[in-house]
This record gives C-alpha cells, sequence and structure tokens, in this order.
C-alpha cells in the first residue's frame, strides 16, 4: 500500500481540462509519466484511494519496478493511496469473476486476455482508446481487436501491451541435420530426424491451459485455420483445420514427448531450459531466462517469429495484457489516469522486460527497432522483433476478441479437438466436426443475447 501526502488535488473542469493538460507535455509523455501535476475531477466526493487487482509478472524487473517504483510514484505524484492485489495468472479471472458477482471490490483489473463476457460490468473505454490516440498515436490493429465489441459499439477493456509468440529452437541441433525451422514442413522433417539422431524432442503444449490456447492457436493461424471468420460466423469445419490437425498428429507421432499432453504451464520452458528439447512455441521468456541465469544452453538458443504457410496469417498475441474498470469503480477517473500514465512508461516497460512488453501504441517507444537490434547481451538475437508489430493479431483473428472466442479458450475446445485426433478416439473430420459443434453452440449463446 502506498499513500500520498496530502488531499487529493479536485477541479471542475472535468477530465476533459485536466487531458489538455497531458496533451500539451507533447513528446515527453512518451519517455515520463503523464500528467506530472496529478489533477483528476469528479463530479462526486472526492475518493482518494486507488484499488487495483493485477496478475503477478514473472519477469522479476518487471514486477519490482511496478510494485517499488511506478506505483509509489504515481501514487505521490497524484496524491492518492494505491492499493495493489497481485494473484497468479491462473487466478486473476476467477477473482475479477467473483468481484463481477458482488459488484464490488477493486477498481481497476488488469488481465492477459480479453474478458468480453464481463463486458455489461465494464465502463466504455473508448475515452481511453481515443485519448491515448490523441497522446500517442494510433493503437495497433490488433489491440483495438482485442478490445471493441462491434455489435455494441463499446469498448470492453484497455489493451496496453502485448507478447508476440515466438518460435524457440536449438540451433546447434538444426545445424547438425543442415536445416533451419523455416517453414512448418521443414519443422516436421527435421524435428523427427533430430528426434532420430539425437534422442531430441520438440513440443507443443497440448493440454488445458494457456500455453495449449495459444500455441495451438499460433499453429492454426500458420495453415489458415481460425474458429470464425471476419464476421464473428464460426469457422472452424474448414480445409485448413484437417490439415493442421493431421499435421500436429504427425508431428507428435514422429518427434513429440507424451507429456505435452498433460503439460503444466512452466513446462515448455523447462523442456527447453533443461537443454532436452530441440523447439517449441512460447514468448520470449526461455531465451531471457536461458541468459538471466547462464544457462549452458543459452549459446545454443535461437527465436524468430512463428513460420506461416502460403494460405497463413499474422500470429495472434501470445498473452495481451488488457486492463479494464469497473462500472462500480469508487475511483474511475483515477484509474483512467492511471493507465495513460502507464502506457506513457510504456519505453521503460520494453526495456524492463527485455522487450517482452510490446506496446499496443508504438509511439510510445519510437526508438524500438534500435533498441532491438542493440541488446546487450544478444545483439543480433532480437533484431527480428522489428517484424512483430505487422505481424501482429488478436485472439479470435480475423474477428474481434469476444466473448464466444473467449468461452471457447476457456472451455478448451480446441486442445480438446487436437487430443482427440491424436489419440484415436476420433479421426480428424470427426474430431473437427465435434469442435465445430461446439463452438456453433457457444457463438450461438452469445449472439442470443446480443454480444456477437
Amino acid at each position: 500500500m502506498t499513500h500520498g501526502k496530502d488531499r487529493i488535488s479536485m477541479t471542475n473542469s472535468k477530465f476533459q481540462n485536466q487531458r489538455r493538460t497531458i496533451l500539451q507535455a507533447g513528446a515527453s509523455a512518451l519517455i515520463g509519466l503523464a500528467n506530472p501535476s496529478g489533477v483528476l475531477a469528479t463530479d462526486h466526493a472526492p475518493n482518494r484511494t486507488l484499488k487495483i487487482l493485477r496478475w503477478k509478472h514473472f519477469i522479476p524487473n518487471v514486477e519490482y519496478w511496478f510494485n517499488k517504483v511506478f506505483v509509489p510514484e504515481w501514487a505521490e505524484r497524484n496524491n492518492v493511496i494505491v492499493e495493489v492485489s497481485s494473484v497468479g495468472l491462473s487466478e486473476i479471472n476467477q477473482a475479477a469473476n467473483a468481484e463481477s458477482i458482488a459488484g464490488r471490490g477493486h477498481d481497476l483489473v488488469e488481465f492477459v486476455e480479453s474478458r468480453a463476457d464481463l463486458e455489461d460490468h465494464f465502463i466504455d473505454h473508448r475515452e481511453l482508446f481515443e485519448q491515448g490516440q490523441k497522446l500517442f498515436g494510433n493503437a495497433l490493429e490488433s489491440a483495438h481487436r482485442t478490445c471493441f465489441n462491434p455489435r455494441t459499439n463499446r469498448y470492453h477493456g484497455f489493451c496496453t501491451h502485448y507478447s508476440p509468440a515466438i518460435l524457440t529452437y536449438r540451433k546447434d541441433l538444426w545445424d547438425s541435420i543442415g536445416r533451419s525451422p523455416d517453414d512448418w514442413d521443414s519443422i516436421r522433417s527435421g524435428g523427427r530426424a533430430i528426434n532420430l539422431l539425437h534422442d531430441m524432442h520438440q513440443g507443443i503444449s497440448l493440454s488445458n491451459g494457456h500455453n495449449a490456447e495459444h500455441g495451438l492457436s499460433a499453429v492454426m493461424s500458420a495453415f489458415g485455420s481460425f474458429i470464425q471468420d471476419a464476421d464473428g460466423i464460426t469457422s472452424l469445419a474448414s480445409s485448413a483445420t484437417l490439415d493442421v490437425l493431421k499435421f500436429v498428429k504427425a508431428m507428435y507421432e514422429e518427434s513429440m514427448p507424451p507429456e505435452v499432453l498433460t503439460w503444466s504451464p512452466a513446462s515448455n520452458n523447462h523442456f527447453m531450459l533443461s537443454g532436452q528439447g530441440s523447439l517449441t512455441i512460447d514468448t520470449l521468456s526461455i531465451a531471457r531466462a536461458a541468459e538471466n541465469k547462464q544457462l549452458p544452453v543459452e549459446q545454443n538458443l535461437s527465436i524468430s517469429l512463428v513460420p506461416m504457410t502460403e494460405s497463413g496469417s499474422g500470429s495472434p498475441a501470445y498473452g495481451a495484457n488488457n486492463w479494464a474498470i469497473w462500472k462500480f469503480s469508487r475511483n474511475s477517473e483515477a484509474a483512467k489516469q492511471f493507465l495513460l500514465d502507464y502506457v506513457a512508461a510504456s519505453r521503460t516497460i520494453f526495456l524492463k522486460s527485455g522487450f517482452q512488453e510490446m506496446p499496443s501504441f508504438p509511439g510510445t517507444v519510437p526508438d524500438g527497432g534500435k533498441l532491438v537490434v542493440s541488446d546487450p547481451f544478444a545483439p543480433d538475437r532480437y533484431a527480428f522483433l522489428k517484424k512483430v508489430p505487422k505481424n501482429i493479431t488478436n485472439f479470435g483473428y480475423p474477428g474481434y476478441s469476444n466473448a464466444a472466442i473467449g468461452e471457447v479458450r476457456n472451455t478448451h475446445i480446441i486442445p480438446n479437438m487436437f487430443r482427440r485426433a491424436i489419440s484415436g478416439e476420433l479421426t480428424p473430420e470427426q474430431s473437427m466436426a465435434q469442435a465445430h459443434g461446439e463452438t456453433e453452440r457457444v457463438f450461438s449463446k452469445w449472439r442470443s443475447v446480443g454480444k456477437i
């Protein structure tokens, strides 16, 4: 808990005047905290407390900076008491669901995905997006699609940063067979050759969890397979889905360990960091952990964008830091200001995270391209990140990250589809048909209540 010094400053000019003050800061907002005066406005009695619920960040540098630097300085500057509750990534949704039912709790919540299903409990965040674009330039289209509902014309969240899906592989193993994982045919044949020659596996999580949902989504997008089309119509039953099901089944049989069916959220990291894996999909976390811990495997790790087939699209974010303000918030104006100031600090976040937290508003890190090619530890390793903003899509692309997409993810329809085909419980065709029927029912439910 952090305390401001005195009573919060008030004004009758409302939030718009305060925002004009921010705009006058111009480019300085890109490298520091916006609104150093901390003047807020409200039509109601002042509330000096801002309560934040968030997931505890897996990067120690980011967690320390947020709790020990950013929050205390922001609280001091704005003369607000800030209370931060941090929970595990697997607990954040459950905690938020309980608050939505109770109709009370924190003012502001940070998710690692869209929570369009709670749209009716959140304020419309349009004002934040519009103000953010005035201050920092255009947001990425993927950030817009993560938070906007075209059916209701409302923004159910505010996406500040994202983590791209990254292919991590052992370059020494791939060099030993004279190949590189530049395309999916090479990944399959090369993985099989490495397994036969070195008894080393490649692995994509196939369990019910975040890694499987986002890793498999990246592979599906690479093959042009999508849960919905651009109009929000279910499209899982397709030749592209059948192709990717058969492909992953072949990969599993030829080069994956059976443990991928029950992997925990950290298993693919341990798989690569222990030196036992030849390839996986995750964020930059594996390479950065190897560097920070000075592990023997570090010198052999390489990373790249997830390759696309001719019919594929860009890869969806592995995680999208999506913030939302409750309608029952007692200090929504302070919450809005906090988020604008947090976005203004994106360059610091980008560096503290080792490039793992990429800005949804690229204008906040105008020298990002130079930063990634001058990394002090591995200057050549991260140069490809310059391509990410043009390659990134939202979870649910080519449609929006709507409530139906969220339920499909949370009920694990996609990993279950792959596991049924891999185990032989159903043929790939039968498993696809079953999963398509399940998605149809989910979409019909949310369409009937006017959310898609």
